[in-house]
């Protein structure tokens, strides 16, 4: 990926691998790339489910930090659905803000949960639930991760489909480090946009219920001499 972007600007070395500098300088490019791309949904395509029993009754405790004891061990960056579970049965819970939560008198109270609250800070968040869970409940948390950072030599966690995108608008970042006389590429920048039109659809299907229409085949509405679009007979 460093090397066809540092192709790409005209930095890399013809034999052999890049220079340590260039190197090191596309590495944090790339970073903040997928940093940014981390915090848009319709570019992130992770999206996972995490179970777990949490330690604290009132919370689940998030966080990739190796150094925290989190429930959950993972960098969420979005949350879609949070459930309890007792037994075979799910509970979904209905999401509230913070100040929400804040306000709730008497925040102890044990039974099934209703509503859960996020305060989403670095590098560890608390998912806060109310009324509390009580011993052996399951919370099931539906979101969206982010993308890891990378070193040099290491595994992008994406999709190889990604490849064309993640190397073309690398190289536009670096672009500007090393401008070069003749001007940044039309056909480079062409690609940086064009590439990442087909994962942004892919990402929005995934996200995305499908569309219910009136006119569902099968169905009355679906009868176009029943339709209020239909003049012939008029």
């Amino acid at each position: 990926m460093i090397s066809r972007a540092l192709d790409w600007v005209g930095l890399n070395n013809t034999v052999g691998a890049p220079s340590a500098d260039n190197q090191a300088l596309a590495v944090d490019m790339l970073n903040g790339l997928l940093g940014e791309w981390s915090s848009k949904r319709w570019i992130n395509p992770n999206l996972g489910t995490w179970t777990c029993v949490p330690a604290n009754k009132d919370r689940v405790i998030l966080s990739a930090d190796p150094a925290v004891t989190a429930d959950i061990s993972t960098d969420i960056l979005f949350i879609d659905q949070v459930t309890a579970e007792r037994g075979q049965i799910p509970y979904p819970l209905r999401k509230v803000s913070l100040a929400d939560y804040e306000r709730i008198p008497v925040k102890g109270t044990t039974a099934i949960p209703t509503i859960w609250a996020w305060d989403a800070q670095l590098p560890t968040s608390n998912i806060w639930l109310y009324p509390c869970v009580s011993p052996g409940d399951v919370v099931r948390i539906v979101g969206v991760p982010r993308i890891p950072k990378i070193v040099s030599q290491s595994t992008i966690q994406l999709d190889d489909a990604y490849f064309l995108a993640l190397a073309s608008n690398l190289a536009i970042l670096l672009y500007d480090f090393y401008p070069r006389d003749a001007g940044i590429s039309s056909v480079l920048v062409r690609t940086a946009e064009e590439s990442l039109r087909g994962l942004k659809a892919r990402v929005s299907e995934q996200n995305n219920a499908a569309v219910e229409c009136g006119y569902g085949l099968g169905s009355n509405q679906s009868s176009y001499w029943q339709s209020p679009l239909n003049t012939v007979n008029r």
